[in-house]
């Protein structure tokens, strides 16, 4: 059975990397200091309500201004921001000792944040999203590099960065244009 990892999506072989998907924030059932970030395909979005630790949706990317504006994002961009995010808020992170032993596949995406901090947090995680994720592929880019860590993902980044950088050429050059590559590391 193959797993989501930032490898999958490098190497190509992220399960339904086009689907289209959504991003949400979640309350934790009977653990009110805390939240939960995930993210689904749209098709699954109902599938949630049987699920007995999360609570209540807060926010989800679909039902912001984003499709409107930008259009629907992928299960891969969604994954990637998924793990850029939780990689981007370590300090929040913490495991519910309960949801671990009852062995649900949420629990190591748990944040500790209180009432009073979560409006603040919610508007923080849809401007990020916008900002990175309305940017395209040069900024999916970007959060792949942050999430990288071993030789042979950065091996494979910079191979898709190589045809990224190949595509923005052609393109540019269709229209006279010179394309200057952006810097890596």
């Amino acid at each position: 059975m193959a797993y989501d990892s930032i490898l999958s999506v490098l190497d190509g072989s992220f399960r339904y990397k086009d689907a289209p998907s959504t991003i949400y924030v979640a309350t934790i059932k009977d653990h009110p200091d805390f939240l939960k970030i995930g993210f689904c395909q749209l098709s699954f979005r109902r599938m949630r309500r049987s699920d007995p630790f999360i609570e209540n949706i807060l926010w989800e990317s679909c039902t912001t201004r984003f499709p409107d504006e930008i259009g629907d994002i992928t299960r891969e961009q969604a994954y990637v921001f998924e793990q850029y995010l939780l990689d981007s808020l370590t300090n929040y992170l913490e495991a519910i000792p309960q949801l671990k032993d009852a062995k649900w596949g949420g629990y190591t995406e748990t944040l500790r944040i209180t009432q009073p901090q979560r409006i603040d947090f919610v508007k923080w995680i849809e401007d990020s999203m916008y900002s990175l994720l309305s940017r395209g592929e040069s900024e999916l880019l970007r959060m792949l590099m942050a999430l990288s860590t071993s030789a042979l993902e950065r091996d494979l980044l910079n191979d898709r960065w190589d045809r990224f950088d190949e595509e923005c050429h052609t393109r540019a050059a269709k229209f006279g244009r010179v394309y200057e590559p952006s810097p890596r590391y």
